[in-house]
């Protein structure tokens, strides 16, 4: 918690159960010029396996449209699940007929 309170290039991004209010999950970001680094993320138990990572990513990548987005040793399996649906998601788009 100190470093993302102590440097100004580091953000926490938090996710609430609409029902409930609370927060179930967490992801961490240390923001660079082009680049955001996640550095941690985290999700409650009781909501794993509900798409909250990818949710969690997608509005990272809306927030920072023209950034890429990496991980770290312990955070890049997660983004590269996440890039492989939005390439399914963007090759279904272009897929088709004609």
């Amino acid at each position: 918690m100190e470093s993302y309170i102590e440097n100004v290039d580091r953000k926490l991004f938090l996710w609430k159960d609409e029902e409930t209010d609370n927060i179930v999950a967490l992801i961490g970001v240390q923001i660079h010029e082009a680049m955001v680094l996640v550095r941690h993320i985290a999700v409650s138990p009781s909501f794993r396996k509900e798409g909250i990572v990818h949710r969690l990513l997608d509005g990272l990548q809306q927030n920072y449209p023209t950034s890429a987005i990496n991980g770290t040793l312990e955070t890049a399996p997660f983004i590269a699940k996440w890039n492989q649906k939005q390439q399914n998601r963007s090759d279904g788009e272009t897929s088709g007929s004609l």
